[in-house]
């Protein structure tokens, strides 16, 4: 099956790529499985202070969580895909549709990423 990840797994995804931003966009938050309207900052706007860290830590609850229609920072997602017995398969990003977490896959490779556990 598929997922949000965790806030644990985007932060590792962070490391894996040496602790810099994942996007070159100013502002660019994930969905994360921890809690309802918890995102976290993998985008290049002030990484110093909120890359790895949620929306929720930072500001509160964003005011774009629930929002119709497309809004910047929530236009790519991560999954994680999921063996039948749990295992994690890995991370891909997934671009979103208008509908913030109704996802079309990304092919490239660019922007696909993979948590080997």
């Amino acid at each position: 099956g598929t997922r949000l990840p965790t806030i644990a797994e985007v932060r590792q995804e962070l490391g894996r790529n040496g602790g810099k931003p994942l996007f070159q966009k100013e502002d660019m938050w994930w969905p994360v499985s921890d809690a309802k309207d918890t995102w976290v900052s993998v985008g290049n706007y002030d990484p110093e202070i909120r890359l790895g860290n949620t929306h929720n830590e930072m500001f509160g609850v964003p005011p774009w969580s629930e929002e119709d229609g497309y809004v910047a920072e929530r236009s790519v997602i991560a999954i994680v895909r999921s063996k039948k017995n749990d295992d994690v398969e890995g991370m891909e990003v997934e671009e979103s549709k208008v509908e913030g977490v109704d996802a079309g896959l990304l092919e490239t490779e660019e922007s696909k990423s993979e948590i080997d556990d």
